[in-house]
């Protein structure tokens, strides 16, 4: 099977496939809410809204796999000479960074955009912290709604970058992100 078939069949199982999406501020609120209530109240959206909202959640992560798989592909294509990572997917719960927490990435490194193209960022690793990262890191850019959540980083051309990663995946939460005074202190503290 094709990966056009795949994706085909996906889209044709899809129970909310003829709704129009959320906006971005709408996914939000409904994750923020999900995220801060720690009650078992009683649902306020009738169960057919609940159930969409699922089939959206199922979906985003049937996406997350799909970006991953890519990011893995990438990688092999390269034939060893660019490090591919997704973004952390967006169940992670926020606690603020810190130099311990930071210090567990297997890989960590400093880099510069060199180009953007496709939803893909390579970015020319500066420096080292942790790891053997390749010369070249393809990263998939977050969206806005990731970034507001999770605190994905949003790349930028020419921009320098701190980047923690595991397991294929760059971590978010503020532990990667733009160089700033306060991440460069953090990485210098962790490693």
């Amino acid at each position: 099977m094709s990966d056009d078939e795949l994706a085909g069949q996906l889209r044709s199982a899809d129970p909310a496939a003829k709704l129009a999406p959320l906006s971005p501020d709408r996914v939000k609120r409904l994750l923020e809410t999900a995220m801060t209530n720690t009650t078992l109240d009683k649902p306020s959206a009738p169960l057919r809204h609940r159930r969409l909202i699922f089939s959206g959640a199922g979906l985003a992560a049937a996406a997350a796999a799909a970006v991953f798989a890519i990011g893995v592909f990438l990688g092999a294509t390269h034939g060893g000479t660019v490090t591919s990572l997704v973004n952390q997917d967006g169940e992670a719960m926020c606690a603020p960074p810190t130099a311990d927490d930071l210090s567990r990435a297997p890989l960590a490194f400093e880099g510069r955009v060199k180009q953007i193209k496709d939803g893909v960022v390579t970015l020319a690793v500066t420096r080292s912290y942790a790891g053997k990262p390749a010369d070249l890191v393809e990263i998939h850019q977050s969206d806005n709604t990731a970034t507001a959540l999770i605190g994905d980083t949003v790349f930028e051309t020419g921009g320098t970058y701190l980047i923690a990663a595991s397991d294929g995946k760059a971590w978010a939460c503020g532990l990667s992100g733009l160089e700033t005074p306060k991440l460069q202190a953090l990485y210098e503290q962790a490693f």
